[in-house]
C-alpha cells in the first residue's frame, strides 16, 4: 500500500467543495484550517457545520479525509458513507472511499466504488487511475493500461498514471514503452524517485546498462538507498567493470550490514575477480544473515569448486536442494561436479532431475549429453543435444558438443555442418576450427585441416589439441620440417610428453637427422618405458642404421611388454635375415604369422627366406598363400620360380 499512499493528496486537493450559507462556512473555514495543518480546529468545524446541516455532504466529505489522515479508516469509511447517502451522485466521495478500503485490503469494495465514480463521471481521471491499480495487483494488465491510457486521455499531464502505466508496462515486458512512461513522469514531476528507479529497472531490461547506471546515480543522489547502491552495481556487473560493482556493492553493505543480497552480488563480483577465498567469506555471511538463502549455498559451492574444494562444493549444492527441493539450477551444477569427478552415472542422475523440474532447461540437456557421450552412451548423448538446440538454437556449446556425438557415430558431414554453425554463431571458437580440422583430416583433406588448425592456432597460440591435429595432417602432408616445428611448440607446453617426443623422433628420420631422432626416441622411452611405439621406431632406425643387436634389444623389449605384438617378430625376422641368419629369421616369421595369419607380406618374406634355405617347396606353399591374401609380389616370383 506504500505507492498508493502517494496519492492521497493529490486526491483531497482535486475533490470539488461548494460553500453556501453559515454550514457551508464552516466547512469553509474547516478546509482553511486543514490546509494550515490545524487539524483539530478542522474537525471542531467540520462537526459544527454537520450540527447546522446534518444533509451537507461536504461537511462529511471533508471530515473523512480527516480521519484519514489521522488513520481512522473505518471512520472515514463510514463519513463517506454518509456524504454519498446525501448525495448519491457524488463521484469523489465514491472514488475516495475506494481508496481508503483498497488501503484495508478491501479490494472488491474499492473496485465496486471506482466503478461508481466512473459511472457518474465518466472523466474522472482518479478513478480510472485508481482502478488501474487494483487491475494490476489482480493481474489484469491489459485491463489496466487502458484504465491509465483513458486516465491519460483526460489528462495527459498526469504524472502518477504516466508513473504507474510506466511500472505495469515493464511488468508486461514492454521496457521500450515502460521507459517512455517514466520519463515523461520524470518530466512533468523531476523529483519522483521512483520513477527513476523504475526507468533504471526497464533499462536493465533493454540491457542499456549506462542508462540504467545514470537512473541509479540520480536516485543515490536523492536518498542514498541501498537497493540503488546495489542495482548499479549489478549494472555495472553486466558492463564487466567488476571492481566498481564490488565498491557499489560494498556501499550498500556499508548502508545496511544486515544486506545478505549485497553480500552475495559482492561475491558474485569477487568471483569474477578470481578472488574465490573473498568470494566464499561473502557467500558465508549472506548465509549467516538469512540462513535458508538458496542462491547464497549455491555461488558458494561455484566458488569452492573453483578452488577445486569438489566436496564442499557438493554439500553447499545439496544444502540449496534441501532448502528447494525443486532448485533444477542446484541439481545441474552438483552433476556437473560429478561428472568433473567422472561420476557419470551419478551426473546423469543430477541433471535428469534438473529436467525433470524445468522441462525447458537447454543447459541440463546439454551438460547431460556430455555425461552420456563419455559412457559411449552416443544415441542417448545424440538426443540430449537435439533437444537442447531444440529450446536453444543460439548456444553454440550445444552444437559443439553435438558435432563432437556426430564425429564418435562416424557422421562426419552432420559433424561439420554443427561446427560450421557453431563458427556461424561464434566466429573465434577455436574448438569449432580444431574438430572440424580434425574431422577434415580423417577425411584425407589435409590441406583444408591445415587451414581450419592454423585458425585454431591463430585464436590460441597454446591450443596443444591443434598443434597435435596439425602434426597429424603435416606428418600425412610429408611436410616432416613443421612436424618438428610443430612438436617444439608442444613439448614447451607440455615437456613430458612421450608421443609428441615420438613423432619429432619420426619427423628427424625422414629428415635424414638420425641422431636426432634416437634421441628423441631414447627421451620418450625416459619418460614411458613401456611406450611399444618408442621402442618400435627407435628398433627400425637402428636397423636402418644397421645397429641390429640394439634393434633386436628394442623388438625384445616390446614382445616382452606384449608378447603377442606379430610386428616385433616380424622385423626381428627381417633383421635376422639381414644378418645372414635365415633360420632365426624363420622361426621369428612363424611366430608372426602364429599370431597374424593375415599378413601377406609375412608369408611373402617368409617364401623368400626358404628359397634361400633352398627349400623351394616351402618357399612356393609360402608364396601361394600370400598371393590368396593378394600380394602381387608373390605371384611374380610363383610366376618365375615355381612352374
Amino acid at each position: 500500500m506504500k505507492k498508493i499512499g502517494l496519492f492521497l493528496v493529490l486526491m483531497f486537493s482535486c475533490c470539488a467543495i461548494s460553500f453556501g450559507q453559515s454550514a457551508e462556512e464552516y466547512v469553509k473555514r474547516g478546509v482553511s484550517k486543514q490546509e494550515r495543518e490545524d487539524f483539530r480546529g478542522a474537525l471542531e468545524d467540520f462537526n459544527k457545520a454537520i450540527e447546522k446541516d446534518p444533509k451537507l455532504a461536504d461537511a462529511y466529505f471533508n471530515k473523512a479525509n480527516l480521519e484519514v489522515l489521522a488513520g481512522d479508516y473505518d471512520g472515514a469509511i463510514f463519513d463517506y458513507g454518509k456524504a454519498i447517502h446525501c448525495n448519491p451522485k457524488y463521484a469523489d466521495a465514491y472514488c475516495t472511499r475506494g481508496f481508503v478500503k483498497l488501503m484495508v485490503d478491501d479490494t472488491k469494495g474499492a473496485l465496486r466504488d471506482f466503478n461508481k465514480a466512473i459511472d457518474i463521471d465518466p472523466a474522472h481521471v482518479l478513478a480510472y487511475y485508481m482502478r488501474g491499480t487494483i487491475k494490476v495487483i489482480q493481474n489484469e494488465g491489459q485491463d489496466a493500461v487502458r484504465d491509465f491510457n483513458r486516465a491519460m486521455s483526460i489528462d495527459t499531464n498526469n504524472a502518477l498514471a504516466h508513473y504507474y502505466r510506466g511500472v505495469l508496462k515493464d511488468k508486461l515486458k514492454d521496457y521500450a514503452g515502460a521507459v517512455k512512461d517514466l520519463s515523461k513522469a520524470i518530466e512533468l514531476s523531476p523529483d519522483n524517485e521512483s520513477a527513476y528507479f523504475n526507468r533504471a529497472l526497464s533499462r536493465d531490461h533493454l540491457k542499456d546498462f549506462e542508462g540504467a547506471i545514470k537512473d541509479y546515480t540520480k536516485v543515490i543522489e536523492m536518498s542514498n538507498s541501498p537497493e540503488a547502491f546495489l542495482r548499479r552495481g549489478l549494472a555495472k556487473f553486466e558492463l564487466k567493470d567488476y571492481s566498481a560493482a564490488m565498491k557499489d556493492y560494498t556501499k550498500a553493505i556499508e548502508l545496511d550490514t544486515s544486506y545478505a543480497w549485497g553480500f552475495n552480488c559482492r561475491g558474485l563480483a569477487k568471483v569474477r575477480l578470481e578472488d574465490y577465498s573473498a568470494a566464499t567469506q561473502d557467500f558465508t555471511r549472506a548465509i549467516e544473515i538469512h540462513s535458508n538463502y538458496k542462491w547464497a549455498y549455491s555461488n558458494r559451492a561455484d566458488a569452492k569448486y573453483l578452488r577445486n574444494d569438489y566436496i564442499g562444493a557438493i554439500k553447499d549444492y545439496d544444502k540449496a536442494i534441501e532448502i528447494d527441493s525443486n532448485f533444477a539450477l542446484a541439481y545441474n551444477e552438483r552433476g556437473l561436479i560429478q561428472y568433473k569427478l567422472k561420476d557419470y552415472p551419478t551426473a546423469i542422475s543430477d541433471m535428469s532431475r534438473a529436467i525433470n523440474i524445468d522441462t525447458l532447461y537447454s543447459l541440463a540437456y546439454m551438460n547431460r549429453g556430455l555425461a552420456k557421450h563419455e559412457l559411449k552412451d552416443y544415441v542417448g548423448a545424440l538426443l540430449d543435444c537435439n533437444k537442447a538446440i531444440e529450446l536453444d538454437s543460439t548456444h553454440a556449446q550445444a552444437f559443439l558438443n553435438r558435432g563432437i556425438v556426430k564425429d564418435e557415430l562416424d557422421d562426419n558431414t552432420g559433424a561439420i555442418k554443427d561446427y560450421n554453425k557453431v563458427l556461424e554463431l561464434d566466429s573465434n571458437n577455436k574448438w569449432a576450427y580444431n574438430n572440424r580440422g580434425y574431422i577434415k583430416y580423417k577425411l584425407k583433406d589435409y590441406q583444408g585441416a591445415l587451414v581450419d588448425l592454423s585458425k585454431a592456432i591463430e585464436i590460441d597460440t597454446n591450443h596443444p589439441n591443434a598443434y597435435y591435429n596439425r602434426v597429424l595432417a603435416y606428418h600425412k602432408m610429408e611436410d616432416q620440417q613443421n612436424v618438428v616445428n610443430d612438436c617444439d611448440k608442444i613439448l614447451k607446453m607440455y615437456p613430458n610428453d612421450a608421443y609428441v617426443y615420438t613423432a619429432r623422433g619420426n619427423a628427424y628420420a625422414k629428415l635424414g637427422k638420425y641422431q636426432s631422432g634416437i634421441a628423441d626416441f631414447d627421451k620418450a622411452i625416459e619418460l614411458s618405458p613401456r611406450y611399444i611405439d618408442a621402442y618400435g621406431f627407435r628398433a627400425v632406425l637402428k636397423m636402418n642404421l644397421e645397429e641390429y643387436d640394439e634393434a633386436l634389444h628394442d623388438l625384445d623389449k616390446i614382445i616382452a611388454i606384449e608378447p603377442t605384438h606379430h610386428f616385433a617378430y616380424n622385423l626381428k625376422a627381417k633383421i635376422q635375415f639381414k644378418r645372414g641368419d635365415f633360420q632365426g629369421a624363420v622361426k621369428d616369421y612363424n611366430k608372426a604369422i602364429e599370431i597374424d595369419n593375415r599378413k601377406p607380406d609375412y608369408f611373402m618374406r617368409r617364401g623368400i627366406t626358404h628359397f634361400t634355405l633352398n627349400d623351394k617347396e616351402a618357399a612356393c606353399a609360402d608364396w601361394t598363400k600370400a598371393k590368396e591374401l593378394g600380394s602381387t609380389e608373390a605371384d611374380e616370383m610363383l610366376q618365375k620360380h615355381c612352374k
